[in-house]
């Protein structure tokens, strides 16, 4: 299958753009080269698919063109983001509200979504980043909402101030799915430093699972030349710190990194810690390890 031009890349990023917008960055000649020979494809109304044989896009925009206040929403919204964990290649969802409309087959009613939780991700409306963590509490439990809720922090889609501002006006209109927000939040605590990956995210949940204490996240740790390296989580106990790494394959397995590990390894142990490093296989099959390693060490 032929490739997109660069100059279009970005604009098909999403799978799916429109005549208007791949006109105006190439001409209307060069557009019709790429249909006539099948780079793209002209979807529903004014829209052209790109690759030309995926199915990915067709129900999506089939929703969005029946019913043309429709907003994507709850996973589908999440998944449009790259959230964890709906971040797989394919939606696990097609979701879809539409303010102040009779609900029609795969779109939900929404009698409160204002003008100010909508965007538009290429030529879809889609609920914002902080109203999706919102109505995920409808549809997913605390845990699944904790990972997207860290994952979105992260990335900086939304600031901690503005899911409080959210989770408090969903509130206002008696949703109970402005509450799964606010226990995120709560857990979570004021100010607290998002985790930096899902993996960290469900080594933190297995540790409440395991009735740990909470570690401090994030934790600062200057080095010789006046910078910081930031330790994954920390526990201060009576006798020392405990620093844990969370290790997961896609940044650590390269000979370069592992350079970087040893010597951020090195580093850290001038602390005089106790440094405890754990990997994607232990947070998700063997839970024992960390256990028994943490509770060597860390008060329940």
């Amino acid at each position: 299958m032929e490739v997109l031009p660069k100059e279009l890349a970005e604009l098909f990023r999403h799978g799916v753009a429109t005549k208007a917008d791949v006109t105006a960055v190439i001409g209307l000649a060069h557009q019709r080269r790429l249909l006539d020979a099948g780079v793209v494809v002209p979807g529903v109304g004014r829209l052209l698919i790109y690759p030309p044989k995926t199915d990915l896009w067709t129900p999506i925009l089939e929703v969005q063109l029946r019913c043309r206040r429709a907003v994507a929403s709850d996973r589908l919204a999440a998944w449009m983001y790259q959230l964890a964990p709906f971040d797989g290649r394919r939606p696990c969802h097609i979701e879809f509200v539409a303010p102040g409309q009779s609900p029609l087959d795969g779109v939900r009613r929404a009698l409160h979504l204002e003008p100010m939780d909508i965007r538009r991700m290429g030529p879809l409306r889609v609920t914002t980043p902080a109203r999706t963590l919102a109505d995920l509490g409808r549809v997913v439990d605390d845990d699944i909402l904790e990972r997207a809720g860290e994952s979105l922090l992260y990335r900086k889609f939304a600031t901690e101030q503005l899911l409080w501002e959210t989770a408090a006006r969903v509130a206002r209109h008696g949703r109970t799915r402005g509450n799964a927000l606010l226990r995120f939040l709560q857990r979570r605590g004021v100010g607290t430093p998002p985790t930096e990956s899902d993996l960290e995210t469900r080594f933190l949940q297995l540790t409440r699972r395991l009735g740990f204490s909470a570690p401090y996240r994030q934790l600062p740790v200057p080095q010789d030349n006046g910078k910081l390296l930031r330790v994954d989580f920390a526990w201060r106990t009576s006798r020392r710190l405990v620093f844990v790494e969370v290790d997961g394959a896609a940044t650590h397995a390269n000979p370069d990194a592992l350079i970087r590990d040893l010597r951020r390894q090195n580093i850290l142990m001038r602390c005089g810690p106790i440094l405890l490093r754990f990997t994607a296989d232990d947070v998700d099959r063997f839970t024992g390890n960390i256990e028994r390693e943490l509770g060597l060490h860390v008060a329940r």
